[in-house]
């Protein structure tokens, strides 16, 4: 799971995203953007982390989307298998309980 949203972290810093922050405005969240410059390599990748783990556990908070269709691409498939992941644990669990 963490290889996963690891590597798509790193897949959405190359091509950017897009951050919609009360306080600073729009911005773009990316490795090669004004942003890292302004705001700090951590940081960046703190909110890259942090969009990465919302795509992976499904919840999608709106606040931070992906610009291009690599990003897009790369967001339905995070999606999908975590998803998939989180359903395949949870049954995996009932059927453990069941078993007792």
């Amino acid at each position: 799971m963490i290889i996963v949203i690891l590597v798509c972290m790193f897949l959405y810093g190359i091509e950017g995203v897009k951050y919609s922050d009360p306080i600073n405005g729009e911005r773009i969240i990316g490795f090669f953007n004004q942003d890292i410059e302004k705001f700090g390599l951590l940081n960046t990748i703190g909110n890259l982390f942090y969009f990465s783990v919302v795509v992976y556990s499904t919840v999608g908070f709106g606040e931070i989307i992906p610009i291009g269709p690599i990003g897009k691409s790369v967001m339905i498939f995070e999606g999908i298998i975590g998803g998939l992941i989180l359903a395949i644990l949870i049954i995996a669990l009932y059927k453990k309980s069941m078993d007792r």
